[in-house]
């Protein structure tokens, strides 16, 4: 039997921050370093959950002021792990935004960036086409260009973490299947695949595995998994135009009911394309390839927006998205017991905000005052019919 502080089941972007975070302490929050145990079911950077990927988007562009701020505290935490760490994890690229004539989102996303005081540009069509050739837009489109908008090396971060967290004295279980969860008022007791782990406090950021989890604790929060599918498209021979990072901005397009995103090229080649919230609800523990219908979904956007891309997709792959009805996370204890505290639901937007988040749920852990305001993020907001409205992605 081996004895922690704080064990941490699930060793994704959120995982991986928080146990770094609590092996390391935090001397201005007053909180020491605790021995800390990370439990992993697959191997770190698996590709079956929703960590996984060579990028990830970071804007600013969101509707609801509580998450611009939490970017806006999120690139200087990840500065610090580049730093910590001798790498470099963010790519400017700035952030290109487009919707229908008089698209709500996109006055949404005018007012909030003003009020915040963020630099950004409203371009017409022809503007737009002229500064970013790539991208094909009809005459009647609204255009938001955010100058400040970043890639994240997704991959790359999650590694530096885990290596962090390594050498701050994290220790690792990977391949190791929770099968068993015991809480008294004195311990927490964690068991499964050549597990037996005991420590004072347990933190549960397993993504779309966590719902069965907590329902072993007594606690069933209405996640639900949803499988999505991306796709790789390389630019065309005869395109004449660089698709690259440092050539091309990140992309999101509010498409009558449908979100698509795009990234340029970072290390995979091509143009990952996605379709926001599209997939179908799925278990978790299958492995399946992406959707055929979905991934023609993407080929015809792709072959109206990027005209220099080849249609055909290099590479198919999925993410899970971990989604709670109204899209906002949760960040907080059990409610009824205190020495289990979640980190969850992040649906399809979490991964830009893991070290704050993972300070975050490091001082609930704890019984220690967090800096953020969590009230948004609360369990309890589930107990009554009433939900927040539907966040941005």
């Amino acid at each position: 039997m081996n004895r922690f502080d704080v064990i941490v089941i699930g060793g994704g972007i959120i995982g991986a921050s928080t146990a770094c975070a609590l092996a390391r302490g935090n001397a201005d929050l007053s909180r020491p370093a605790l021995r800390v145990a990370l439990v992993e079911a697959l191997a770190p950077g698996h590709k079956r959950g929703s960590s996984h990927g060579d990028g990830r988007i970071m804007r600013f562009t969101y509707p609801e002021r509580e998450y611009l701020e939490l970017v806006r505290s999120s690139i200087p935490a990840w500065r610090q792990i580049e730093h910590q760490g001798d790498v470099r994890l963010i790519e400017r690229t700035g952030n290109w935004e487009c919707g229908r004539p008089g698209s709500a989102i996109m006055a949404q996303l005018d007012a909030t960036l003003s009020a915040a005081g963020v630099p950004f540009e409203r371009l017409t069509a022809a503007e737009s086409r002229r500064r970013f050739p790539q991208i094909q837009v009809e005459e009647d489109t609204e255009v938001l260009y955010e100058p400040s908008g970043t890639i994240l090396r997704a991959d790359l971060a999650l590694r530096t973490l885990w290596r962090l967290g390594r050498e701050s004295g994290v220790e690792h279980f990977t391949h190791r299947r929770v099968e068993r969860l015991e809480v008294t008022d004195e311990s927490v007791r964690v068991q499964g695949d050549g597990l037996n782990l005991v420590a004072g406090s347990l933190v549960v950021t397993a993504g779309s595995w966590s719902r069965g989890l907590l329902m072993d604790l007594g606690l069933d929060l209405p996640l639900t998994a949803h499988r999505e599918a991306l796709a790789y498209f390389p630019p065309r021979a005869d395109s004449g135009h660089s698709h690259r990072f440092d050539h091309m901005p990140v992309l999101i397009d509010y498409d009558d009911q449908d979100i698509f995103f795009a990234l340029p090229q970072i290390d995979i080649p091509g143009v990952k394309v996605g379709r926001h919230r599209s997939g179908p609800l799925t278990d978790p523990d299958l492995d399946p390839p992406a959707d055929p219908l979905l991934i023609q979904r993407l080929v015809e956007y792709v072959t109206r927006r990027f005209p220099s891309l080849h249609p055909r997709p290099s590479q198919t792959l999925t993410c899970l998205y971990t989604n709670t009805p109204d899209f906002h996370f949760v960040l907080d204890r059990h409610p009824e017991l205190p020495q289990v505290t979640i980190g969850t639901g992040f649906s399809g937007h979490g991964f830009k905000f893991g070290p704050v988040l993972g300070e975050a749920l490091a001082q609930l852990a704890t019984h220690r005052s967090c800096p953020m305001d969590l009230s948004a993020f609360g369990i309890r907001r589930f107990s009554g019919p009433a939900l927040r409205p539907r966040l941005g992605a």
